[in-house]
Order: C-alpha cells, then structure tokens, then sequence
C-alpha cells in the first residue's frame, strides 16, 4: 500500500481536531495539568497532546512524553565550548547540528513530532511505530542534569543518541515502564526483548518525505 495515503487515513481517523481533554479521558487531562507556558515542561506537554489530538485515531491513550535533542552529551559539548579561541565555533557547529524532537508514548504507540529548535514547541508530526516495534534502547539515566536513550528512526541503519533533561525523569518511567527491554543492561536481568509487529500503527506508514 502507498506510504502515503496510509498515513493520510491515520490522520482522517481523526477528522475534527479535538480539545486535548477529549481525547483520552483522565491521561489526557493529567498531561495537560499545569501552565500553559511553551517552555515549561508543564507547558510542553499541553501542545503536544494537543498536536496529537489532531491525527490520533479513536481510542488512542496518551501516557507520556519527552523532549529530547541528537548528538553528543551536552556536558561533552559545554565542555568543549570552554576551549579557548575555538570554543565558540564549536559551540556553534554543535548547536546547529542538532535536532530536537517530542517522542510521546500513548497506549498502543511510539509518536514523534519534530520540536522548534528556540521555544521549544511541538511542530510537525513525522511518524507513529508499534511499542512493540522496539525503536528506543539503552536508556540511561544520569546521575545529574542529562540522560539518555537511542532510537532507530525509520529508514536508518544505525539507532541515533538522543539526550533528555532531568525534568522529564518521571516521563521516562512510563517508558521503561512500556519497554523494560529498552533499559540498558536490561538483558543482564533476563529481560525478553519485544516481539515486533504489535501496535495500531505501522512502522511502514511513514511517508518518504516524513522520514529524517
């Protein structure tokens, strides 16, 4: 089936935009709790249920979500920033090579929505794959300010390093709650991988032009 029109029917299952409230009960209405404000993690949560309440099919269940950028640690880059007479340059390279992303965990689902790089909002949607699917491992949570997990986006060989801040700790609960195979050393604690395949929606739904 084409790409694109599976991922046309995922949004048309959703055809009238609905409040963030409406979509799933008492989740949706605890993810929205708190301000408003873009930059507050409170705030970040309330437009991405609210971006998701756009194409997500009936009976979708938002659970949780995370803010998260690719490349190196951020203590790695704040370090290298501090080298004089280069640092700067490098700070620069380092920022302008990232990516910032929303990755919300709902019932059935892995969604990721691509983030604005200054403000920290939710933008367009990219893709939806099965828990199941297993795209996130080696979660690991650090000691101090950052974390973080890989993901293997569709269309790409090797899994990408994604970093979180702290503030989104009890987010990533409910992850390694859904996938305790993603924790890293989780095999070391006999702990079966996913079996692929599950879910609402299908890691081949995602459009070419939607890929990274």
């Amino acid at each position: 089936m084409n790409r694109a029109r599976n991922i046309d029917t995922f949004r048309h299952a959703f055809a009238a935009p609905t409040s963030a409230s409406a979509v799933s009960g008492t989740v949706a209405t605890h993810l929205t709790q708190g301000g408003t404000v873009p930059l507050t993690r409170a705030g970040m949560r309330k437009q991405v249920v609210q971006n998701l309440s756009q194409v997500a099919p009936p009976g979708e269940e938002f659970v949780a979500c995370v803010h998260v950028e690719t490349g190196m640690s951020p203590w790695l880059a704040h370090l290298l920033e501090r080298i004089p007479l280069v640092g700067g340059l490098i700070g620069i390279a380092i920022y302008s090579s990232r990516e910032y992303y929303f990755i919300t965990l709902t019932n059935t689902s892995l969604v990721v929505h691509r983030a604005a790089r200054l403000t920290n909002r939710p933008k367009d949607f990219m893709f939806a794959v099965p828990i199941a699917a297993s795209p996130i491992s080696d979660i690991k949570k650090g000691w101090l300010l950052w974390s973080r997990m890989h993901f293997l986006f569709p269309g790409e060989l090797k899994p990408s390093r994604l970093n979180f801040h702290r503030i989104w700790n009890a987010d990533i609960q409910h992850f390694i709650a859904a996938m305790p195979h993603a924790v890293e050393g989780a095999e070391k604690f006999g702990v079966a991988p996913a079996i692929p395949g599950q879910g609402t929606f299908a890691a081949d739904a995602v459009p070419s032009d939607q890929q990274r």
